[in-house]
């Protein structure tokens, strides 16, 4: 996706550790035991435009 700037981002601002952490803990978690493989879009909203 390369530079982005923040304007063009649905939500307004880039992703911090904070708003990564949930999706990398379930992914780390016991939870996540049958996924073998997946694209988890974590760009806050941006392809959906």
């Amino acid at each position: 996706m390369g530079k982005v700037p923040a304007s063009t981002i649905t939500l307004g601002r880039k992703a911090g550790e904070i708003d990564l952490g949930g999706d990398l803990i379930f992914l780390l978690s016991p939870l996540s035991a049958w996924i073998t493989g997946i694209n988890l879009p974590a760009e806050g909203g941006y392809t959906a435009k």
